[in-house]
């Protein structure tokens, strides 16, 4: 398509430039600990486990989370975050894949899972302190307060 490279490079070297109204700002990501445990299914109950959340990626429907053992798709569980705040909530596993972060850093705690999880509500009470929490965390890593969000 291009019998002179010269255009072509043109263009991306135009396209990468940033100007002020492509800035955009920040954003914070803030990493966390919480627990996770299985619930719901007798015998299965168990110690929570320690997962780790980025709060970026909690939304008022969902949570992706980095796990250290696999948890089986349809599990009930319960998730605690300690930070920012003490916040419980229920919700069913949607996903789980083994995860390589091909990590420079040697540790002995690798969370080696992503898991996704489907939060579950019992009444419109709890999806709006969900909902709630969700603002909470936009206000801390974005410094702004959101525009009110409802669940779909």
């Amino acid at each position: 398509m291009w019998e002179n490279s010269a255009p072509k490079n043109k263009l991306f070297q135009n396209s990468s430039k940033t100007t002020p109204s492509k800035m955009r700002p920040g954003i914070h990501l803030q990493r966390v600990d919480a627990q996770l445990k299985a619930v719901g299914v007798i015998g299965s109950e168990s110690e929570p486990k320690v997962i780790r959340i980025f709060l970026n990626e909690f939304s008022p429907t969902e949570v992706a989370v980095f796990s250290k053992v696999a948890w089986a798709a349809g599990q009930e569980v319960a998730v605690t975050f300690q930070d920012p705040r003490r916040f419980y909530v229920r919700g069913q596993i949607a996903w789980c894949k083994e995860f390589n972060s091909r990590s420079r850093v040697h540790s002995e705690n690798t969370f080696s899972y992503r898991v996704g999880i489907q939060l579950l509500f019992d009444n419109e009470e709890e999806s709006q302190a969900v909902v709630k929490f969700h603002q909470e965390l936009s206000a801390i890593l974005y410094g702004v307060e959101p525009v009110a969000a409802s669940v779909a």
